[in-house]
């Protein structure tokens, strides 16, 4: 018989799992499953859904029992599993080639799991080669939204596709999971449209802690694509990583927000032990970046400073890189400084962490205004180096 800590934990583990499933979308989603649909997941994803009447009209199994459930009712089968869910697809689908067999991963996840899609996959044929698929390498919090703005307004191609947190934490969590193979379907997904990939530095790094031959890998996929890649950084990490306590986590940057929900929020105070190992991190993931972006791809690196001093000429470069139409002197730019502004005490957080940085290095400003340490001028003067 259970005890009752047992119990305490089953329910806990439940609970942060519906969690994690209604942040996906996908109980919206799989509300709209019919009866003659067979959604086949793991036993504990099964219990989450029934807990909650999540599954809509579908039948539930398992990995294990599901061929007992497929009749001459059942029209689509949704493999949703931890493991071997690409392999129980292909295998199911040989067996009954009437049924229409979709994997919840590869197939359905690139489209975001949106409701609306209705669960049809867009193409079943591979993507036609048109031009070289781009990717946008970004950091987390950052400002991968107000490129993309600049991109929209400028008329420009547009992510179609995003490799996010959440879809990342699914895909590490299966035993079998292969990275090529998710690419191979987020670009069938885009078939009708240039490739555009958008990747946020946390979950680069995700996927490296969980498997250092990440790198060679991901770099190898690129080559073989021929890919365009783009990476936005941040010279100023203080301000990055104070922005980080001000934005809830719902949200990738700023700019996914409306101004009038900017407006309320409010950079938290930050311990200085706690924003040193934060931009540690973020130098960490800088890294994970610069190592899949080699030498050998054909890449454009994108401060955000110079995006926001120099906002025409940052895209007229980027026109002439991705080989569109250069946009015109008329394009519309985004109030950025202000969007920055309206997050209350995000400036004299960012000025703290300078500070005891620049305490802690003994730095002081020399007359051109840049710093340096007392001990520098010595040294310079040692060597018959004198200003």
């Amino acid at each position: 018989m259970p005890n009752k800590n047992n119990i305490q934990q089953q329910k806990r583990a439940e609970s942060l799992l519906i969690s994690e499933l209604e942040s996906w979308g996908l109980f919206n989603a799989f509300a709209m499953l019919k009866n003659t649909d067979l959604l086949v997941t793991d036993p504990d994803i099964k219990q989450a859904l029934l807990a909650g009447s999540h599954s809509g009209q579908a039948i539930l199994s398992s990995p294990d029992s599901f061929r007992h459930e497929i009749s001459g009712t059942v029209k689509r089968v949704f493999f949703f599993c931890r493991s071997r869910e690409h392999a129980l697809k292909r295998e199911t689908a040989a067996v009954w080639p009437k049924l229409k067999v979709y994997s919840v991963t590869y197939d359905l996840a690139v489209a975001g799991f949106h409701p609306e899609n209705g669960f049809c996959y867009p193409s079943e044929a591979p993507a036609k080669h048109k031009k070289e698929p781009i990717v946008l390498f970004s950091l987390k919090g950052g400002d991968g939204g107000y490129l993309i703005r600049l991109m929209r307004n400028a008329r420009m191609p547009l992510p179609v596709c995003k490799l996010d947190r959440r879809l990342a934490t699914w895909a590490l969590s299966q035993r079998d999971f292969q990275l090529s193979r998710l690419l191979i379907e987020f670009q069938r997904y885009a078939a009708e449209k240039r490739f555009f990939l958008h990747v946020e530095s946390d979950v680069l790094a995700m996927f490296y802690d969980a498997n250092e031959s990440f790198t060679a890998r991901a770099q190898k996929l690129l080559l073989e694509s021929e890919a365009k890649i783009l990476y936005l950084t941040r010279r100023d990490k203080c301000l990055q990583v104070a922005l980080a306590t001000a934005l809830p986590p719902e949200y990738s940057c700023l700019w996914d927000m409306l101004r009038k929900d900017v407006r309320l929020l409010a950079a938290t105070d930050i311990s200085i032990s706690k924003a040193m190992a934060d931009i540690q991190h973020l130098v960490l993931e800088e890294a994970i970046i610069e190592a899949v972006v080699s030498n050998e791809l054909t890449g454009r690196m994108i401060t955000v400073e110079e995006l926001a001093e120099s906002p025409h000429e940052v895209m007229q470069s980027l026109a002439q890189f991705l080989g569109v139409r250069v946009p015109g002197n008329k394009l519309e730019i985004p109030d950025f400084y202000g969007r920055y502004k309206d997050v209350k005490g995000l400036h004299d957080i960012a000025a703290k962490i300078k500070g005891y940085i620049i305490t802690q290095l003994g730095l002081v400003k020399n007359k051109d205004g840049s710093f340096e340490n007392p001990i520098d001028s010595l040294t310079r003067k040692a060597s018959g180096t004198v200003d």
